[in-house]
């Protein structure tokens, strides 16, 4: 009797081999990319959260503007979070925007560019450039 296999030549024999061990090759690949990828997710988990620490250690700063006591009042009272403000998806609320308003103007008048209660009598910006910028979310899916 002859066997299933009986017909097969040698060198098909040794192209099903490779075969096989191509797609062994592929599945261990593919499972170290899936890895990757996990561990791509976690470290961008941690980031965010770190993210949002340093931006809720910003807001109770002493330094920074007052219009930071509204948003921590809006993420106190759970309309807004850290998370959202430091990514960027709260730009639009107008507690956030005022906020970050404010502490520009602030800056500004540290550095001596617009002084008290004028204007900054027709020196550019060195960051109005990027006035007309604006922060773009996440896709929600």
């Amino acid at each position: 009797m002859y066997s299933n296999e009986d017909w097969k030549t040698d060198e098909m024999v040794r192209a099903e081999r490779e075969l096989d061990d191509a797609v062994e090759q592929a599945y261990r690949n593919m499972y170290a990319a899936d890895d990757m990828l996990d561990e791509i997710a976690a470290d961008d988990e941690r980031r965010a959260h770190e993210w949002a620490e340093k931006c809720r250690e910003y807001a109770h700063r002493a330094d920074v503007s007052p219009a930071w006591r509204t948003v921590v009042e809006k993420v106190d009272a759970g309309e807004l979070t850290w998370h959202d403000i430091a990514c960027g998806d709260a730009m639009d609320h107008p507690a956030v925007r005022a906020a970050v308003a404010a502490d520009n103007e602030s800056r500004l008048r540290r550095e001596a560019v617009i002084p008290a209660g004028g204007t900054n009598r027709g020196r550019p910006d060195k960051d109005a450039y990027f006035d007309q910028f604006t922060v773009l979310r996440k896709r929600k899916r």
